[in-house]
């Protein structure tokens, strides 16, 4: 926030001497004007070039402001993108499934083959590729039931594959 407060008041302070300078090279013209001498010209002409200076330090700061703005709305945007990352219902199914192979120590698939279900329908599942709810259903309770997962991680599992694919029976 500090930043953004210096950003402020630099931005508050070059508009000011624009204005300031603004008026004082109308005044300059002016006078030059009426008494069209070289003096006058001179004060003219420092003038216009303080006066464009000012106003080129003025979009400097705008554009550094711009961007320090962009830069932060994109990390704000990122940051949000990876929060519904963690709750998009497939990526959820696939963490909950990769945490059974990190927590029991071996390979998904083993579990698997062990319990009857093919190492292809679990694939379809763990990558949210399954559409018969009736099949996912009956391969997670095989899960919850072979390792006594108390409807925890089950109750996960079932949450993402509806969110994902509703309520019906099948959808295909």
């Amino acid at each position: 926030m500090h930043v953004k407060d210096d950003l402020k008041k630099k931005i508050n302070d070059k508009v000011g001497s624009c204005i300031f300078w603004f008026i004082a090279m109308l005044i300059a013209a002016v006078a030059t004007f009426i008494w069209r001498t070289k003096v006058a010209f001179f004060i003219l002409a420092v003038t216009i070039i303080f006066f464009i200076l000012l106003l080129m330090e003025l979009c400097l700061v705008c554009f550094k402001a711009k961007k320090m703005l962009s830069d932060e709305k994109r990390s704000s945007q990122e940051k949000a993108n990876k929060n519904f990352a963690r709750q998009e219902p497939e990526k959820n199914l696939y963490e909950v499934l990769r945490d059974f192979r990190n927590d029991h120590n071996e390979r998904l698939y083993d579990m698997a083959e062990r319990l009857g279900i093919k190492s292809w329908e679990l694939s379809k599942i763990e990558n949210g590729h399954e559409k018969n709810r009736k099949k996912v259903k009956e391969v997670l309770t095989k899960i919850e039931n072979a390792y006594d997962l108390n409807g925890i991680e089950m109750a996960t599992l079932i949450f993402g594959y509806l969110t994902t694919y509703g309520e019906d029976e099948e959808v295909e």
